[in-house]
């Protein structure tokens, strides 16, 4: 997901997911701060488990994101549609954010497949082994 990303937001910045991240996994800088990612790679649906996660993401990065500039708006990244159960309590979670936060779920990454085919060949055909191929020849040059 962080690769479908980047191709539409070339001056965004991954960190490597730790204790210490501060909550964001993506952020993207705009003039005014930084919008934060954070992505989950959750399958089925949204438990209580998953819930906790995601709140626990959201108050690390309304507590201290670790970033020199504000936090301006915040996307939760999951490969999963939300129900109408799970729209109440993500409205209800973020309401005292004090940035946008929105849900980009299957259907966003549906879209961000279709214009970017070339990522999905990449990890699932044989793009990956046609760069490894290409790589190999270039270090015997």
């Amino acid at each position: 997901m962080s690769v479908l990303l980047f191709q539409e937001r070339p001056t965004a910045w991954r960190r490597r997911p730790s204790q210490g991240d501060g909550g964001l996994d993506v952020g993207e800088p705009n003039p005014d701060g930084y919008h934060v990612y954070q992505i989950k790679g959750f399958a089925g649906s949204m438990d209580r488990s998953r819930r906790r996660q995601v709140r626990e993401s959201l108050q690390r990065v309304l507590d201290d994101p670790r970033l020199d500039r504000p936090v301006t708006g915040w996307s939760l990244v999951v490969p999963m549609d939300p129900t109408s159960e799970n729209e109440g309590w993500f409205r209800q979670l973020t309401a005292q954010a004090p940035f946008p936060c929105d849900w980009k779920g299957q259907l966003f990454w549906d879209s961000e497949a279709a214009k970017h085919a070339h990522v999905i060949d990449y990890y699932l055909r044989d793009g990956k082994a046609r760069l490894e191929g290409s790589v190999r020849d270039l270090q015997h040059l």
